[in-house]
Parts: C-alpha cells; sequence; structure tokens
C-alpha cells in the first residue's frame, strides 16, 4: 500500500518494514517545532504530517516545505466608501467614480479580493446603451464588465475579483464607468440619488494569505 492508502488487512498477515512505514507516513506526529519534526522525519514524504505543539497548528510535508493546514487566512480588511454623485458622464473613455480605497499588502504572495456594491446607471434617449465599470490599481486596469439600460432605472452593481498585486507598498484601487456611446444623449451615471442610504457605494479590499 502506498502512504495514505487504504489496505484492507487479512487475518494472520504479518506487517512487514514496508508496510510499517507506510503507516507511519499516513498519521499525524507531534512534535514541538519545524526543526524538530525535521530532525525526526529524515524520511518524510509528500503529505507528511505533524501537530505543532509550538504553533498550535497542524503541519503537512509539500514536498518542499511546512505548510499549514488552513493557512488561506484573513490578514486585514480595508474599506472606502462613497455617497458623491458624479453627475452625467457623456464620455466613452473611462472617468473615475470616487470610489477608492487603498491597503498596503503584508507579504508579496497575498492575494487581494476586491468587492465592490456600487449605484450606477446609464441612460439614452431612445434604444440601447451599455455602460462599462473597470478596477483599476494604481494606474493598471485589472477588470472590466458592463451594465445595460434603456430605461433611467437606477442599479446597484455587485463586482467581486481576486488579485495579485505582488507588492508590499501601499496599493490603492478605484473604479472607473463609461458608456459605449454618447449619441442621442447617451451617458452613465455613479451614486445617483445619493442621500439614499441604500444608494451609497462601498469598495472592500480584503488581505488574504498567499
Amino acid at each position: 500500500m502506498a502512504a495514505g492508502a487504504w489496505k484492507d488487512w487479512a487475518e494472520g498477515e504479518l506487517v512487514t518494514e514496508a508496510l510499517f512505514q507506510d503507516i507511519q507516513d499516513s498519521i499525524a506526529f507531534i512534535y514541538a517545532s519545524e526543526s524538530a519534526a525535521n530532525s525526526a522525519l529524515t524520511n518524510k514524504v509528500e503529505g507528511t504530517q505533524f501537530y505543532d505543539t509550538g504553533a498550535d497548528k497542524l503541519k503537512i510535508w509539500n514536498g518542499s516545505a511546512w505548510v499549514e493546514v488552513g493557512s488561506q487566512t484573513i490578514l486585514q480588511i480595508v474599506t472606502g466608501t462613497t455617497s458623491t454623485d458624479t453627475g452625467a458622464i457623456t464620455s466613452t473613455s473611462y472617468t473615475d467614480t470616487g470610489l477608492t480605497a487603498s491597503i498596503t499588502p503584508s507579504a508579496t504572495s497575498s492575494k487581494i479580493l476586491v468587492m465592490i456594491s456600487q449605484t450606477l446607471n446609464a441612460e439614452i434617449n431612445t434604444g440601447q446603451i451599455n455602460g462599462f465599470v473597470n478596477i483599476v490599481r494604481g494606474s493598471t486596469q485589472v477588470w472590466e464588465g458592463y451594465f445595460a439600460s434603456e430605461s433611467r432605472t437606477i442599479s446597484q452593481t455587485a463586482v467581486m475579483y481576486l488579485d495579485s498585486p505582488s507588492t508590499t507598498s501601499a496599493t490603492a484601487y478605484k473604479t472607473q464607468i463609461r458608456v459605449n456611446t454618447t449619441a442621442d444623449s447617451g451617458r452613465c451615471r455613479a451614486q445617483q440619488d445619493s442621500s439614499l442610504s441604500d444608494r451609497n457605494s462601498n469598495i472592500h479590499l480584503i488581505e488574504i494569505a498567499g
């Protein structure tokens, strides 16, 4: 049997050295540190696990290093909010909406989950219009989507995007909007009727350990 595999034992079957080694490779050991585990587990294989009593963590050997079980933890959350009406934007080029937040990752391996809830609408006198929204990190567009409207209905647009900025410097994220046409009074707008609490726009930046 291979380490971690199930074996149906026959009555009277002998436990050979190889079988016993496979059994050892499949159980969780207990040591006070990674150093102690490395000293004792000289023949560890990928998947070998031990409980680190010094860190109170269960760790698994990935073939080159010990990895904490459940190490994809949330390290910090930053929130930005705006209720400032942009007014009508009549442009096919992206324009800032005023929704922004900045986060300083603690490690270059961290991921940033960008969660946005923003009041957006696109209008045209007749026909169909598309309003586009993007997410910009610094000066780089990292995501783009669109919303469409044939009327003047205001909607709450939700976006979720996982980014890998690979930096430990302060990093700003923001949204921009535009329309696909300005013909026939084509326009878009963010935070319209912002006096209503449900018209507020929010951006949440969540750092996740890499």
